[in-house]
């Protein structure tokens, strides 16, 4: 199993602050964790969910303090990418799906544990661009169908058909829903 499928310390601090959750909402989503999805938590916090706050707590205040790295990160990513036209948009340094998979987690944990969240809509464009993707490359669409099925997400059109994400043109608006809701 990919390892960064899994929920961790920073995958959960970079989704809460990013999405400017409630602490009320931030603790349904820990408590859901560990009551029904602990298969997803990344084993080391498996025993411990004081570990798991703590840690995410402390990279939440890092983030939150440190926006102008991602402003620098943001800007190297357009340098590379203006130096290899022919690649896709990312840093060599980085593994190249480093942060894609954190919207899939974000949205299956909002799905899962926030009262009256049945969906989440998205366009294909925006997902890329917020993870510095031009284009779609085989690659990187294996990568979003990985990351749909070890999330339980299902993508739909606006009228409610089902669609694979390869097959989404990037300006569709999609929404995405669990498949089985707990």
């Amino acid at each position: 199993m990919n390892e960064q499928l899994y929920y961790d310390s920073e995958s959960l601090a970079w989704i809460f602050a990013k999405s400017g959750l409630s602490m009320k909402e931030q603790s349904l989503i820990v408590n859901g964790i560990y009551q029904t999805d602990l298969r997803r938590l990344h084993p080391r916090y498996r025993r411990s969910k004081l570990k798991l706050v703590r840690e995410v707590s402390a990279r939440q205040e890092w983030i939150l303090h440190h926006r102008e790295l991602e402003d620098e990160v943001s800007a190297a990513m357009q340098d590379i990418s203006d130096l290899h036209p022919g690649e896709d948009a990312v840093l060599h340094f980085l593994d190249e799906n480093q942060h894609v998979e954190r919207f899939f987690k974000s949205v299956r944990l909002q799905l899962l544990f926030l009262p009256d969240k049945e969906y989440v809509r998205a366009k294909l464009r925006t997902i890329m661009k917020e993870y510095g993707y031009k284009r779609r490359s085989e690659k990187f669409q294996q990568y979003l169908e990985e990351c749909l099925r070890y999330y339980q997400i299902k993508v739909f059109l606006k009228g409610g058909s089902e669609i694979r994400i390869r097959d989404a043109r990037v300006d569709d608006m999609l929404t995405l829903r669990i498949i089985e809701r707990k």
